[in-house]
């Protein structure tokens, strides 16, 4: 259902299954300039690359898609649970610098035709959440403190303002770090134990230590959100493979990216 596509030595993840009039990729680690250890294709500014690098990756990345910059956003993220509504006034924010980024901001949402809302992580779940008809798209971050923080939830509550069941939304849960290379502490696991619904099963393995499978997480909480479990899926890869962006396995590192936008009015 997803696929690989490449350019130009510029490879992402092409997110399938979506509504007509939607498209979202997540991007790899391929067809950028960033050196060391944000090679190569780093998004983050906040990451410790050098700035023309990254706004060159960002060039890059744009280009290949067929997408105008300065109609994007990007948000200041803090694994936290707040939307932002983009609008007009929202596009280019965080594009060319991360201080003006949408601050305090962990999930996008818009109606807007052309307006790209960009989610960086490196292990933290992107989620992506749309109308069934297209007509509205979302956009989040969250690593397990956006899910104590019930960032999915917040989410789908969203779309409620814009009128949306929660019944008709379809959801992906991206690259996310899988459950064997995430070990966590007893207050990782109660935090997501309060604000999960279902069997725990589903997302914690004790091993000899607490392993969390994040990405179920998200998709539980997605679930007990309102979207019908057939309509949410998680994306077969995973964050720690090495095409894409972990903060786990080497630190500092640099910044995938969740794209999303409608393409049609």
């Amino acid at each position: 259902m997803d696929e690989l596509s490449e350019l130009e030595g510029i490879c992402w993840l092409e997110l399938g299954g979506l509504p007509q009039g939607l498209r979202a990729v997540v991007t790899t680690r391929l067809g950028g300039i960033s050196r060391g250890d944000y090679a190569a294709l780093n998004l983050g500014l906040h990451v410790g690359d050098d700035e023309a690098a990254v706004l060159e990756n960002r060039r890059r990345i744009f280009t290949a898609l067929g997408l105008d910059p300065q109609r994007a956003s990007f948000m200041n993220q803090v694994h936290g649970n707040r939307v932002a509504h983009v609008g007009p006034s929202e596009q280019g924010r965080g594009v060319m610098t991360h201080d003006n980024a949408i601050i305090a901001t962990d999930a996008l949402i818009t109606k807007e035709f052309e307006s790209p809302l960009v989610v960086l992580s490196a292990d933290c779940s992107p989620i992506l959440v749309t109308a069934h008809d297209g007509s509205a798209i979302g956009v989040a971050h969250a690593g397990w403190r956006g899910a104590a923080a019930g960032m999915s939830s917040a989410l789908v509550n969203a779309f409620g303002t814009l009128n949306y069941a929660a019944s008709e939304l379809i959801a992906v849960v991206g690259p996310t770090i899988s459950q064997d290379a995430y070990e966590v502490g007893d207050e990782v696991v109660e935090g997501l134990r309060a604000v999960t619904p279902g069997p725990e099963s589903a997302w914690l393995d004790r091993m000899v230590r607490a392993h969390v499978d994040v990405a179920e997480v998200n998709r539980a909480q997605l679930i007990g959100a309102g979207i019908k479990s057939s309509h949410v899926r998680i994306t077969r890869d995973r964050s720690n493979d090495e095409l894409f962006f972990s903060d786990r396995r080497a630190r500092p590192c640099g910044r995938m990216a969740l794209i999303a936008w409608r393409t049609e009015a």
